[in-house]
């Protein structure tokens, strides 16, 4: 769940819960990864293809799920302030300040669906227009600030654009919030 701190002059808001526990998953399956590669190693019948194509399929699988973890941590920690200078965002890989007559757009966007099931929504805020893809989402490419909502965080997330409208003369995209068959 995102956690909203909200004031007059300030809105923070924090990393979702729902990324810590999938960054533990993550890095928890890299150890098991590290460990099989250690008991793979040194080979005891030689360099056999066989031998050579699973040690690299356990280094690529273990490299992608230390990423994984990381990244999901890293989405657990992030924050974004949003203040009367701007909109400004840090995670444990960089930060990035938008000020507010920068932003040419900002909203809610669709942008997938969970595996069990409900939407996924991008928070976003951006120093270009991005195109619309449909009444529910835009093509968000490029550099921006972007937050991840799930389905039920929609009209939470939906409580920070008044504060934004006060802020800036652009108005917000707000996807529809409907189903998908994805």
């Amino acid at each position: 769940m995102l956690a909203m701190n909200f004031s007059r002059h300030q809105i923070e808001i924090k990393g979702n819960a729902m990324f810590f526990g999938m960054g533990i998953a993550g890095l928890g399956m890299g150890a098991v990864g590290i460990t099989v590669i250690l008991g793979m190693l040194p080979f005891e019948d030689g360099n056999t293809f066989a031998n050579l194509f699973g040690l690299g399929f356990m280094c690529v699988w273990t490299m992608l799920a230390l990423g994984m973890g990381l990244y999901s941590l890293s989405t657990n920690k992030s924050r974004l302030t949003l203040n009367d200078e701007g909109i400004f965002y840090r995670s444990w890989f960089g930060s990035a300040f938008l000020h507010w007559n920068e932003v040419q757009d900002y909203g809610l966007s669709y942008y997938g669906k969970q595996r069990g099931g409900g939407n996924l929504y991008y928070l976003y805020f951006s120093d270009h227009v991005c195109p619309p893809k449909n009444e529910c989402g835009k093509k968000l490419r490029g550099r921006m600030i972007k937050v991840t909502a799930v389905e039920g965080e929609y009209y939470e997330a939906l409580r920070v654009l008044p504060f934004c409208r006060e802020r800036t003369s652009v108005e917000p995209f707000i996807g529809e919030d409907k189903f998908h068959f994805l």
